[in-house]
């Protein structure tokens, strides 16, 4: 509860953002006021908002549970294998995920400019943060966002580093 409170206190909104990149994707995707989403929470629609917004071919999944995600059973999709870091637009990181350091930074040193990852930060482990931290830190990753319950890092190289913390 304490984190939520601190997070709450250093987040800001849209108004907060400088970027024009991330001020799109919070205007036009995280807040559109489309009907499929009424009367849901925000970050239970998360996910599909972020995946609706961007569009992306084909996604990969380090949860040994992908079948579980609709989004995921709903898209293409292909799970975990190092080959194919460079191939994928969303690499989607959940709290049963098996990566380790030097496993995670390789797969993000080879995925493609405007690839990002795409964390589910809900269950608040410490393995979850750890794997946010060394994901935001990678010399890889130029635009990392924070929304408490969720992470995107994106692989921008036309960006300078940047990261915020945004609430839903």
């Amino acid at each position: 509860m304490i984190d939520y409170i601190r997070f709450l206190l250093k987040s800001t909104n849209e108004h907060g953002v400088h970027s024009p990149f991330l001020f799109s994707l919070i205007t036009k995707g995280l807040y559109s006021r489309n009907r499929l989403w009424n009367d849901k929470k925000r970050k239970d629609v998360f996910v599909e908002r972020v995946l609706s917004y961007f569009q992306p071919k084909l996604i990969m999944s380090s949860s040994p549970k992908e079948k579980t995600y609709t989004f995921l059973a709903n898209s293409n999709y292909v799970p975990w294998d190092s080959e194919n870091c460079d191939k994928v637009d969303v690499f989607f990181i959940d709290e049963n995920t098996q990566l380790n350091k030097k496993v995670l930074v390789s797969c993000l040193s080879k995925m493609k400019n405007d690839a990002f990852v795409l964390m589910d930060k809900r269950a608040r482990l410490n393995s979850t943060k750890k794997l946010w931290e060394i994901i935001v830190d990678s010399d890889t990753v130029s635009l990392s966002v924070d929304f408490y319950f969720f992470g995107l890092a994106f692989v921008r190289k036309e960006q300078l580093k940047q990261h915020f913390l945004i609430r839903l």
